[in-house]
């Protein structure tokens, strides 16, 4: 064999080695409901028939638990579908069991491979009231929450709540904000991608 050709062989064979762990794609920074995530494998792991199926999780162990099912792309890529919205402020750990082969019977680089986390839960702003005012009262202050605007105010009161060190609970009035309420935030000039 020529000095030439066992140098590519070897090279090739180095990459191939180094690139076998399964990888995600996330179409997001962080993980969030609207995330896109694909898992991605070397080898093939599924026969052709099975492309564009929907099936049980059997390859990903995400932990804290999070439900979903697999949608194969390709031989070797799957969308996972999960099948609740991820917690807000946590970090999910994505691994793959032991004994998983590719259809070559290579198999699969087992243990924890990616780690995604979800934004924490943040208020944007807060107003207080004029405390100046006649009817002034410290409990009517407002605060700006950013949802995404498939978030619909008359369900998500249910969700949200003012609370007591007490215990005792009151339910919010949620509204759309306006440019004017948003104070300084809706003066901004948002971005193109915003």
């Amino acid at each position: 064999m020529k000095p030439i050709t066992l140098a590519i062989t070897a090279s090739l064979a180095i990459v191939m080695a180094s690139s076998a762990a399964p990888r995600l794609i996330v179409s997001t920074p962080s993980l969030a409901p609207e995330s896109k995530i694909d898992l991605v494998l070397d080898f093939p792991v599924i026969e052709v028939s099975e492309i564009g199926k929907t099936v049980p999780n059997t390859w990903l162990e995400i932990q804290p638990a999070l439900p979903g099912k697999l949608r194969w792309k390709a031989q070797n890529i799957a969308a996972f579908l999960p099948e609740q919205p991820p917690a807000i402020g946590v970090t999910y750990a994505f691994s793959i069991s032991k004994g998983r082969m590719h259809l070559d019977e290579t198999p699969v680089t087992a243990g924890k491979f990616a780690t995604l986390s979800c934004e924490e839960f943040r208020i944007v702003s807060s107003h207080s009231p004029n405390r100046w005012s006649s009817d002034y009262t410290p409990s009517l202050s407002s605060w700006l929450l950013a949802f995404n605007d498939d978030v619909d105010p008359a369900a998500a009161a249910a969700f949200i709540a003012y609370g007591s060190k007490s215990g005792q609970r009151v339910a919010a009035r949620l509204e759309r904000v306006s440019a004017a309420s948003a104070g300084y935030l809706g003066r901004q000039d948002p971005t193109w991608a915003a």
